[in-house]
């Protein structure tokens, strides 16, 4: 930010801006390639964020009404009005289904927005911006995909809202990650784990 002085010199002041942190950001997807390219099953996989807390045990059958369908690329908490006015997805969890066959193409075209430096030219850098942006592009081309959000895809904090809450608490920012669960507030439906 700059700010002319009275004294007719120009003052630049430096801040942080977690929407252009593109290396942050970036760590998602070639984790989750390097992972793909290791685990050579066709088992469904997931990404959890690492400011994810769990909550109880939980079995992959418990996960798998969160993981995207036969004949879905992948699953995900899409948002309808948040952050405002760019709304974008929450992408602390996302599944993926390993036997689509859209699933490498896909997984190469978010990794080469970031190689060959595609990213620049988005109004954000975060991996939510991006992962909507190539996954609104495959849509276009009439792939599926599944909004695990359903009624709560108007809040801020869909994660917690939907099953995925009964087995994780999402720390999204500084604040709930000092006090180390997500506020009473962000709760629309009354859960167990939300009785704080």
């Amino acid at each position: 930010m700059q700010q002319k002085l009275p004294n007719g010199k120009i003052e630049t002041k430096l801040f942080h801006d977690f929407r252009f942190d593109a290396i942050r950001f970036s760590f998602k997807i070639f984790s989750l390639i390097l992972s793909k390219k290791k685990d050579k099953s066709l088992l469904p996989f997931a990404w959890i964020d690492a400011d994810v807390r769990c909550l109880k045990n939980f079995s992959s059958q418990d996960i798998y009404p969160f993981m995207p369908e036969t004949n879905q690329l992948m699953s995900y908490l899409g948002r309808d009005n948040f952050p405002p006015p760019s709304p974008y997805s929450e992408t602390g969890f996302l599944g993926f289904n390993s036997e689509h066959p859209q699933i490498d193409p896909f997984l190469k075209r978010m990794e080469d927005l970031y190689l060959t430096g595609e990213f620049f030219t988005q109004k954000q850098w975060t991996d939510s911006w991006l992962w909507d942006y190539v996954r609104q592009e495959y849509e276009q081309k009439g792939i599926r995909f599944k909004n695990i959000s359903g009624e709560f895809s108007h809040t801020d904090h869909p994660f917690i809202n939907t099953g995925l809450g009964q087995y994780f608490d999402h720390l999204k920012g500084p604040e709930r990650k000092k006090l180390g669960t997500s506020f009473a507030k962000d709760y629309i439906v009354k859960k167990e784990s939300s009785e704080r």
